[in-house]
């Protein structure tokens, strides 16, 4: 089955798909897709690169890639599998920023104010409260000479929307109640089923709740580190972020969800940073980020075009040149 085919039939059964179609690496005839699996059987919608080095698929020549790439599937669960599926986050996120070097910066903004980085890390784990073992895994860190940016990466994720599982343990307790205004605000909340507790959306809302239970997860986790006094942090900015891909009129949809998770986060926003201005760390909790925006800036226009051709094709990014 042809690679257009493929698309065609996906889009079908999952509007993210149409964002793929017709895209013109992906029907060039130089790359090779197949049927992600699901139980055991052929997902109807789900499709990947066939073969594992990503590297070749792009056509990537930088030398730093590989160790790069070993990073980003580093993190929990079947990451080397996952990472090449056309719609992974931890794709987009290795993709656009393993090149970020101090002859490649990249800038992002920060309050205002553009913030040069020259250095890029990927799955970089953070304890959530000290000696628990458990770990927030953030998708990106950018180091720059004054700013230090832990960053979440999401592609598609922020499309759906169902409850999310919240451990009842000590730690998640006590920021809960912290943020239980904001939550509220932002239209979620905390529920019980079956012994065990979901963050939710409120009926009138619909919105990526993974979203906001892992910002609050890796707020615990960067300020476990900043406890640490880390000399890495001395002096510098410590930023906490994320960024969304935005599918606009490509995906049905997409732009009415991007506009609800991002209103959410705004409110969250605010509600970690008054945390973090009484944990008295100060870390800085960024604006959602796009992307396009971005890519799109003045100030990242060489940074975009040093990226392959490949990569700029496949994510569109052409189009914001």
């Amino acid at each position: 089955m042809s690679n257009s085919k493929r698309l065609d039939e996906s889009a079908k059964s999952k509007g993210l798909y149409k964002f793929f179609q017709g895209n013109a690496f992906l029907t060039s005839g130089n790359v090779q897709l197949k049927s992600n699996y699901s139980k055991g059987k052929e997902s109807p919608w789900s499709l990947a690169f066939a073969g594992h080095c990503i590297k070749d698929i792009f056509k990537i020549d930088d030398p730093t890639f590989c160790s790069k790439f070993v990073q980003a599937i580093s993190g929990d669960g079947q990451e080397a599998n996952k990472i090449t599926t056309l719609h992974s986050s931890s794709l987009a996120s290795l993709l656009v920023f393993y090149s970020v070097s101090k002859d490649n910066p990249i800038y992002l903004t920060v309050n205002g104010k553009e913030e040069k980085f020259i250095e890029s890390r990927f799955e970089v784990k953070n304890e959530v409260s000290p000696g628990s073992g458990n770990y927030s895994n953030v998708d990106v860190v950018l180091l720059g000479e004054n700013c230090i940016m832990y960053l979440e990466s999401k592609f598609s994720e922020y499309l759906g929307s169902k409850p999310v599982e919240v451990k009842k343990v000590d730690y998640y307790d006590k920021i809960y109640e912290r943020l239980a205004g904001t939550l509220k605000e932002a239209g979620v909340h905390l529920v019980e089923k079956e012994s065990k507790r979901f963050l939710d959306s409120v009926e009138d809302k619909s919105f990526y709740n993974e979203g906001v239970k892992q910002m609050i997860s890796h707020y615990l986790g960067v300020t476990t580190e900043l406890m640490k006094g880390e000399d890495c942090f001395s002096g510098k900015k410590v930023v906490l972020g994320e960024i969304l891909f935005k599918f606009g009129d490509r995906v049905p949809k997409a732009s009415d969800k991007y506009q609800s998770y991002k209103d959410a986060y705004s409110i969250l926003q605010k509600g970690l940073a008054h945390c973090a201005e009484e944990d008295g760390k100060g870390l800085i909790i960024n604006n959602l980020m796009t992307y396009q925006s971005v890519l799109g800036s003045e100030a990242n226009h060489k940074f975009l075009m040093n990226l392959p051709e490949s990569i700029r094709q496949f994510y569109r990014f052409d189009e914001i040149i």
